[in-house]
This record gives C-alpha cells, sequence and structure tokens, in this order.
C-alpha cells in the first residue's frame, strides 16, 4: 500500500495492529520509517507488533532503536522492560522500568510494572513500595491492593500497619457520628442511586453524610445526578489515595459501597484506627465473576477483609447470601425510592400495549440477549398489540430489535421516570436481582413489572398482585407470563398498576436513611 506522508502511515501501522492485521501493520511501519527515518514511533509500533506475534527478543530491538532515536519516550523504556519481565531478565528489566519512572514518576502504569518485577525476585519489601506508589496514584487499582496483600503475608520481617495519625478524635456532630461513604463509579445504577439517594436525605436532615468518587468518574457522577440541585455539596472527589485519607479525617464511619473500596477502606483504616469501617452491600459480587479469578477472590474476601466492619444490605435474600457464605452478620436495613422522580400519571390512555425495557451489553447477568430474544418473539405474537421502548445502552449497539420499538439510550434518573410512566409492563429478565430497584421504581410510576424469581425482588414483587415473577432461564416462562398481562383486561390491569403504586408507597428515602444511620449509629455507639 502507498503512503503519501508519514501520520497517515504511522495512523494505519496502529490501526492495523488494533485490528489484528499484523503482518500489514509492520509494512505500514516500514512505509513510515523510509518516509520520516528521525522518529522513534515507527520502531515503536512494530515493537509492539512483534510482542502479538511473541517475538520478543526482535521486539526488544525495535524498542530499543526507537528510544536511540526518541531518548524521552518512558512508555519505550516501559516496554522494554515489560518484555524483558516476561523473559524472566528481572534485573535488566528493572533498569528500564526505573528509566520509564525518571521520565514520567507519576505513571502508575510504570509503578505496577517495577513492583510485578520486584515481586517476582520475591523482593517483598521492595515489591511492597511500590505498589504503595501505585495505590496512592490510583486508589481504585485492585489488584496492586491484592499483590501488597501478598507481598505483606510473604515478609515477616515487613512492618504492614502505617503509624497512626497522631490525635485523630472520632468526628460527631451534636454527639451523632458522621458519614461518608466510597462509591468509585460514574452513577446511574441502581447501587449508586441508593447511596446517592439515602445520603443526601441524611444531608437534608442536618446529620453530616457525605459522598467520595474518585476523580476519573466525578464529571460523568455529577451529570448522571444533575437533577439534584445539592449533588455537588455532597459529593467529593479524591485523585490520590492522600487526597481521600485527609477527606476521611473528617468523618467517624466510613462506608465502602462495592467489594473494590474495601480495599481503599483498609488502608483508611490502618492508618486512622478511630474510624468504624462499614460495607453497604448492594450485591453479591462474586458472582459478576468468574471463578477462581483474582477478582472473583478479592469479591470473595471482601465480605471478612477489615476486622470490625459493619455489613447490611437493602434485602434480606441478600443479607441472608452473604451471612451464609461468609459466617459474617449483615444488618438487613430499608430499601428507598425516590418518589419526587418516580409517580405515576393513569391518566395516559394507550392504543397499545406498552413495554419497557432496560439493556445493558455490559452487565451480562442482566441478560441483554434473552430479552431482546423474548421481546422479538413477543412482537411475532402481538404485532399489532405491543409497543416497545428500550433505554440504557447505545443505540448504535442495537441489533434485531422487534418492530415497533423506540431506542433511546442512556437515561438519566426522571428520563427513566418518564418512560416507565408512560408503561404498562416492565420486563426485569435478569439471572437473579440483589433488590431489583428499576421494577420498583416501576411500581411506584404505575407500571407492572416482570422480574425474576431468584433473589430478592419477590420481597416487594406479589405474584398476579402487582407483578409477574417468572423463571427467567425459560425463554417460554418469560413470554407466557408477560403474554398473561398482555392480555389482561384494561380493568385487571389498570388493578394490579393500583396495587404496584400501593406497594411502592411503603418505600421512601426517609424510611431507608433512618434506618441505614439508626443502624450506623447504634453500632458506632458500642465501638
Amino acid at each position: 500500500m502507498f503512503y503519501s506522508d508519514f501520520e497517515s502511515a504511522l495512523k494505519s501501522g496502529d490501526r492495523l495492529h488494533d485490528n489484528g492485521d499484523l503482518d500489514e501493520a509492520i509494512s505500514a511501519y516500514h512505509c513510515a520509517i523510509k518516509l520520516n527515518s528521525n522518529s522513534g514511533k515507527p520502531y515503536h509500533g512494530i515493537g509492539n507488533v512483534l510482542v502479538k506475534k511473541n517475538k520478543l527478543s526482535e521486539a526488544v530491538e525495535h524498542y530499543k532503536k526507537a528510544i536511540k532515536i526518541s531518548p524521552s519516550s518512558a512508555t519505550s523504556y516501559y516496554r522494554v522492560a515489560e518484555v524483558l519481565r516476561r523473559k524472566e531478565s528481572l534485573d535488566e528489566s528493572i533498569i528500564y522500568y526505573q528509566k520509564s519512572i525518571e521520565l514520567n514518576p507519576k505513571s502508575f502504569k510504570f509503578l505496577y510494572g517495577i513492583g510485578e518485577a520486584f515481586f517476582q525476585k520475591e523482593e517483598w519489601a521492595r515489591a511492597a513500595s511500590y505498589y504503595q506508589k501505585v495505590i496512592e496514584l490510583n486508589p481504585s487499582l485492585y489488584k496492586a491492593y491484592r499483590k501488597l496483600r501478598i507481598a505483606y503475608q510473604k515478609s515477616d520481617n515487613l512492618q504492614r500497619v502505617q503509624p497512626k495519625l497522631k490525635a485523630i478524635a472520632p468526628r460527631k456532630l451534636n454527639g451523632l457520628p458522621t458519614i461518608l461513604f466510597i462509591l468509585p463509579v460514574a452513577g446511574g445504577s441502581g447501587g449508586a442511586h441508593s447511596v446517592m439517594q439515602e445520603c443526601l436525605e441524611m444531608y437534608c436532615y442536618g446529620l453530616k453524610a457525605k459522598i467520595s468518587v474518585d476523580r476519573p468518574n466525578y464529571s460523568n457522577f455529577l451529570k448522571n445526578y444533575s437533577d439534584i440541585e445539592e449533588a455537588s455539596d455532597i459529593v467529593i472527589p479524591y485523585t490520590t489515595l492522600t487526597d481521600l485519607k485527609q477527606i476521611s479525617h473528617q468523618f467517624s464511619i466510613v462506608c465502602a459501597t462495592t467489594w473494590t473500596s474495601v480495599s481503599v477502606l483498609e488502608q483508611l483504616v490502618l492508618e486512622n484506627e478511630n474510624i468504624l469501617p462499614a460495607y453497604y452491600v448492594q450485591d453479591y459480587e462474586p458472582l459478576f465473576e468468574s471463578k477462581s479469578s483474582s477478582e472473583w477472590e478479592g469479591a470473595r474476601l471482601s465480605y471478612t477483609q477489615i476486622p470490625g466492619m459493619v455489613l447490611f444490605a437493602k434485602t434480606a435474600w441478600l443479607a441472608n447470601v452473604v451471612s451464609y457464605n461468609h459466617h459474617v452478620t449483615v444488618h438487613k436495613v430499608e430499601p428507598s425510592i425516590d418518589h419526587q422522580v418516580y409517580y405515576p400519571n393513569l391518566s395516559w390512555k394507550h392504543d397499545r400495549i406498552e413495554i419497557a425495557m432496560m439493556i445493558r451489553f455490559s452487565t451480562p447477568r442482566r441478560a441483554p440477549l434473552r430479552t431482546l430474544r423474548v421481546a422479538r418473539k413477543l412482537n411475532q405474537k402481538f404485532s399489532d398489540r405491543v409497543k416497545f421502548t428500550i433505554f440504557g445502552a447505545d443505540p448504535d449497539r442495537m441489533t434485531s430489535i422487534p418492530n415497533n420499538t423506540t431506542v433511546l439510550g442512556h437515561l438519566t434518573r426522571p428520563e427513566v421516570a418518564n418512560v416507565l410512566r408512560n408503561a404498562d409492563i416492565f420486563l426485569d429478565l435478569s439471572d437473579y436481582q440483589a433488590f431489583g430497584r428499576t421494577a420498583l421504581e416501576a411500581m411506584a410510576c404505575g407500571c407492572v413489572p416482570v422480574v425474576p424469581k431468584r433473589g430478592g425482588a419477590s420481597e416487594f414483587a406479589i405474584d398476579r398482585v402487582n407483578s409477574r415473577i417468572v423463571e427467567t432461564a425459560s425463554d417460554e416462562s418469560c413470554i407466557q407470563g408477560i403474554t398473561e398481562l398482555i392480555n389482561c383486561s384494561d380493568r385487571d390491569l389498570s388493578t394490579m398498576k393500583l396495587k404496584a403504586i400501593e406497594t411502592a408507597s411503603r418505600y421512601s428515602k426517609k424510611r431507608a436513611s433512618i434506618s441505614i444511620f439508626n443502624m450506623l449509629n447504634d453500632c458506632y455507639a458500642k465501638q
């Protein structure tokens, strides 16, 4: 292929490499070298291709050519170090890692790499020192916590517990504890909704409760809750672990909200023993990971990782699952619904049955393919009687959707509520639901949900009264349950909607936030 200029040849090489066309990529990079022999980038690109082809010695040669031309290229030094570590040339790899770090001391990726090299050399103290630097720069990188923990376990002489800060007194307001939730996510999920609306309610009561979100997610988090005027008042961003430590000094209780944030919390507790650690369990997260993977092991260990940690969950099902599998006490608290956002409008009249469904391709347990498959079969069966609305995923990822379908993409809370208010039926055909927040929000909007038999949804869903409960592992069971709703008389469907509204009215931000605060206050008093 002919390239008229260096940049187009270089970009073509990068694109071909990303697409897996490795030989063509090398040809493009060689063209780039002919067009500009004073740039190290094509040699670096060839090195990347050769690593993929497992030609490691040749890859090192090309990375070194890139370094000779561009001696300030920290990434090229890092790539050499990575390849040498794969070849178990550990001492030489450390030299190249050190050079990359000298050029870019703020790269957690470079620091993690040299930590791995010392880990392989079984130099536990030096490995641990680099993992600690990684955690400081990227508090959300779980694998660094995992390796740090192993390094501590391997070294008998290494002092794990960092010096406690002097004279950090428990922070109270009017004699009551103050609470910080660690929530390193972009928001928009059911778990994030729970934490946000319950923390907000505490804040509105005059209690000191805040949420800390990692800087990469902070702007998207505020965007997802742009309808909440006080969001910027209660959400505090952090960039480094030191930032979060300083924030946590203002609080007497600090709550993890995901299994990865338990490792972050552990670091805070190691420094300040006056913090009461807590974990607001949103789901049984070992089910998210492949069994025996490091992520599965991390999720499994999180429930017992910190001695004295208070665990709580919003459904008895979830509390019982964690308690049974890990032999810990899990407090049951009340779930919440924001009725200022999720409310009904029963005056709308439809010429067809409106069916809403949330599709999340990034979350396999939410069964996006099953949901679409069932919707297509329903459309074939009731083509002139149903209409569908899909939200939760990018429209350009939607293929083979039913006719009569509106695709809305990612929505804010008020936008979701508007969809649910205009729907007759909401489909949640997940493998299981620890809670099933969107189904309960659908009820609050006067929409009848179809929910999975497994999990915690049965705590509010009563089959054929305010919902349909189905065996989601069977498409036929799903179709049968939904068909029954479609064939309901207007009166029977309206009666189910009213029962759903009545059920949802029993759940509120006030009940949930007070149940959480009272439980934590009691635990804090016993500390």
